[in-house]
């Protein structure tokens, strides 16, 4: 559900991302940046990633990615991610950026963050002469200045999901999740006695469910 946000999310701020050929790039493959390699190779892209959590065969992870194994790629590093890549999305949790990569490499691309923070590009918009596109808005791209032109990084490096709305993933998949986990309360309750909902501060609108 997350990763099919980053995805939406970016198709809208990321013209080349539009482009079933443009070959995309995944740095950290844990739940999230995994669910991403699926989802981006069955959309028709070339995937390229590189992360530190080993990979183990007999997983249903793996055997699913056999339906687009062709178009997925896995490197030896960050850096050699970043140069076979267009866009390419940070899914570690730290600045993936910071030790092996050489900032001329990144020009032309466009980078998104997937993680909880706003740390996967930190040494990339910390370059010098890096500015807001809109100076006004904090979510909007910044452009980094390089030697061979400039590079992208999507929602100001907050996390390309979040876009000061309450929710980062649409609505209509938060009410199906909520639905699923309403009739999970049911079902485990024992007749007669009344489910245990989750708090209402969390879902208010489940305090009008009788």
């Amino acid at each position: 559900m997350i990763a099919d946000a980053i995805i939406e999310r970016t198709e809208a701020l990321c013209p080349p991302f539009s482009d079933a050929n443009c070959h995309v790039g995944v740095l950290g493959t844990g739940a999230i940046g995994g669910a991403l390699i699926q989802k981006l190779a069955r959309r028709g892209h070339t995937v390229f990633h590189f992360g530190l959590q080993p990979w183990d065969s007999s997983t249903e992870f793996v055997r699913r990615q056999r339906e687009a194994q062709e178009r997925i790629h896995r490197l030896d590093s960050s850096a050699e991610v970043v140069t076979r890549a267009t866009v390419l999305f940070g899914c570690a949790g730290k600045d993936v950026l910071a030790k092996d990569c050489d900032i001329a490499a990144t020009a032309g691309k466009w980078f998104a963050s997937c993680g909880s923070m706003d740390v996967e590009f930190a040494s990339l918009i910390k370059t010098p002469g890096s500015k807001l596109q809109r100076p006004h808005n904090p979510f909007s791209t910044v452009v980094v200045p390089t030697s061979q032109g400039h590079a992208y990084v999507l929602n100001g490096g907050f996390p390309v999901n979040f876009d000061r709305n309450q929710d980062s993933v649409p609505l209509s998949k938060i009410q199906f999740t909520r639905a699923l986990n309403a009739f999970r309360a049911l079902a485990s309750t024992p007749s007669g006695e009344k489910p245990n909902w989750p708090s209402a501060s969390v879902f208010p609108e489940w305090d009008r469910v009788g």
